[in-house]
């Protein structure tokens, strides 16, 4: 509500795609998760692949905040490192927005982009609860991290091309 009525976000917030990547479930110790980690990862490589073929523009709003979480910040980072590509790498950062809890970076983030992607996320639900397109992606095989939602929506443990034809379907629909 508040967002809408300033109606005023930074270019910096815009984008085509939004990709909300976290942490999944900081009560499980995910590095010791293995399906978990290479699953989050893995979304993050097709999201990466697919901005770079359609050249669309991507933002990845960071979870944790710097100054508050320092360590959590370091973990997030850490598992992009650990596995991802030195390019691909390179990518996300380049593409990482900082948070900024005092100007809502990222709700402004995901409700700035033409589709919001994550395996799950509250930042989802809140997008579609306001009309927004959105892509639940779960690549984990970890059912408990499904999307409460079915349909155009929602697709687990699928391919790149499975992936990219939903994503470009998503993307193409009116809100």
């Amino acid at each position: 509500q508040y967002i809408k009525k300033e109606n005023e976000s930074s270019k910096k917030y815009s984008s085509d795609i939004c990709l909300i990547y976290q942490i999944i479930d900081q009560n499980i110790n995910i590095l010791q998760n293995k399906n978990i980690e290479k699953g989050s990862a893995e979304l993050v490589k097709y999201t990466i692949k697919f901005c770079i073929n359609h050249n669309m523009k991507l933002i990845i709003p960071r979870r944790r905040d710097k100054k508050y979480d320092p360590e959590s910040h370091k973990i997030e980072i850490d598992l992009l490192r650990r596995n991802l590509s030195e390019e691909e790498f390179q990518y996300a950062q380049d593409n990482l927005l900082e948070r900024d809890r005092d100007d809502f970076s990222s709700y402004r983030a995901v409700m700035n982009s033409e589709v919001a992607v994550s395996i799950y996320s509250t930042l989802l639900r809140d997008k579609l609860g306001t009309g927004g397109k959105i892509f639940s992606c779960n690549l984990t095989k970890e059912d408990r991290y499904n999307f409460p939602v079915n349909g155009i929506c929602t697709l687990n443990n699928c391919s790149y091309e499975e992936f990219e034809k939903r994503l470009l379907e998503i993307y193409s629909i009116s809100k």
